[in-house]
């Protein structure tokens, strides 16, 4: 039904759909922008927002809706109020450099901020996303037969075809693999590391907070929350969290999922609804089901500009209104 909300040509005004859904705040998700030049440890696995893109995301957002900042939106919900006008706030996922080199100056010429969300292990180039070393595998196979001809024979004795969709089922339960893998085709992560630096350093991220930025936890390594039982999830959430306040100084405690929030049941929120300010998902436009959880609307779609997208979120929510199916039930 989404992909057709998306395909429909929704000539809807947004006012409207949003007096009707009642859902006056919507909150953009990112992770990287691109310039022209590739990013090998991304292009295999989804497709970044380009500056332009980006630059008229920005355009539409602010002819649309009003900024609200992180701290804004967590009086507001300390109140117990919902934003009486339409509101948006911008995420970023991962803490990767292009948030200080591309996006944080668009955003500051726009006269707004946003928050971005960071892995603890992975700040100041420490470790590397799993997924991101196989956007690297991927990569490399792609264009180096040699490389291929290894990934092969790794992959025989469990039975595997080394294809990218096999590459792209790997899970952090397989790291072990993935790091065998990159031994074998002669990709040196660490290297990597040094010489292209993906990820923030404290200074960055420091300059940007002095600049009216905020920033949360996402997790310490990235895992998928819906393999982790729910003490493992919680202590995941608090422990990267908390750190981030502390490391940074920081006010207040928010977290982002990552991934997704899906199947994280009730106990779950119940337990840190008092020990965390915020916390974000990535289930699009929803009615929230604890006050301090919202949920936000992926934009890293390069076949669709803001507007599709956003009125799209619009209209898929209201279909789901007759069926109940615009809220997430936790068990």
């Amino acid at each position: 039904m989404k992909r057709k909300a998306f395909n429909f040509k929704n000539n809807l005004p947004l006012k409207p759909m949003s007096d009707m859904s009642k859902q006056n705040l919507i909150i953009p998700l990112y992770h990287t922008l691109k310039t022209a030049e590739s990013i090998p440890y991304i292009d295999p696995l989804y497709s970044a927002r380009t500056v332009k893109q980006f630059r008229a995301d920005l355009d539409y957002f602010l002819d649309n809706f009003t900024f609200i900042s992180l701290e804004e939106l967590i009086n507001l919900n300390k109140s117990g109020k919902s934003p009486k006008e339409k509101c948006f706030h911008i995420t970023f996922d991962d803490g990767l450099k292009s948030f200080y080199n591309l996006a944080a100056p668009i955003l500051k010429e726009k006269g707004i901020s946003a928050t971005c969300f960071l892995n603890n292990d992975f700040v100041g180039n420490k470790g590397l996303f799993y997924r991101y070393k196989v956007g690297l595998i991927i990569d490399r196979v792609s264009t180096d037969r040699q490389a291929l001809k290894s990934l092969e024979k790794i992959t025989a004795k469990d039975g595997f075809d080394a294809n990218k969709s096999y590459l792209k089922s790997l899970k952090y339960k397989d790291t072990l693999l993935i790091d065998e893998i990159l031994s074998k085709i002669n990709l040196d992560v660490d290297a990597f590391l040094s010489n292209t630096s993906p990820y923030m350093n404290e200074e960055e991220i420091l300059c940007l907070k002095n600049q009216g930025f905020t920033f949360g936890g996402h997790s310490r390594r990235h895992q998928d929350y819906q393999f982790l039982n729910t003490e493992e999830q919680i202590k995941e959430t608090l422990s990267s969290t908390v750190t981030i306040a502390e490391q940074f100084n920081l006010k207040y405690k928010a977290f982002a999922f990552p991934f997704t929030d899906h199947k994280v049941s009730g106990k779950y929120f119940e337990e840190v609804k008092n020990k965390i300010d915020i916390s974000f998902g990535t289930a699009g436009l929803k009615k929230r089901e604890y006050g301090f959880h919202y949920h936000r609307i992926a934009m890293e779609n390069n076949e669709l500009d803001a507007k599709t997208i956003i009125k799209a979120e619009y209209l898929y929510y209201l279909l789901k209104v007759p069926f109940g199916k615009n809220s997430i039930q936790r068990k």
